[in-house]
């Protein structure tokens, strides 16, 4: 725990920020140039690590999982998902997406105006 912080730390530090942004910026646009699926693990491996994180928030101590979530609250912060990466640059890139969500969204908003 003691070295994840002191390593955030040295990233985020005003003297590192810049190099670090740099380098994340190009790592990032490095993944957005990717085609999704080698983005994506296996389908074999999707179900697997679900499992596995399912279990793992069935058996662990609420204490456990409370003491990491304010761990990584600690080093991440108040961030939004706009602090990581522009969502909406995403969805106008892909009309595949694009019509995704929306089918997705009426689908979900006429459920619930059926249900009322």
């Amino acid at each position: 725990k003691v070295a994840v912080v002191e390593a955030c730390n040295f990233v985020l530090s005003s003297e590192n920020r810049q190099i670090f942004g740099s380098a994340n910026g190009k790592l990032v646009g490095n993944l957005l140039e990717r085609p999704v699926q080698t983005l994506v693990p296996p389908s074999d491996v999707m179900v697997k690590l679900r499992e596995d994180s399912f279990e793992y928030l069935r058996s662990v101590d609420g204490s456990d999982l409370e003491d990491y979530v304010t761990f990584c609250y600690d080093i991440v912060g108040d961030k939004s998902t706009d602090d990581i990466l522009d969502v909406n640059r995403i969805i106008d890139a892909s009309p595949t997406l694009q019509r995704t969500i929306d089918r997705v969204w009426n689908s979900a908003t006429s459920a619930e105006s059926t249900s009322a």
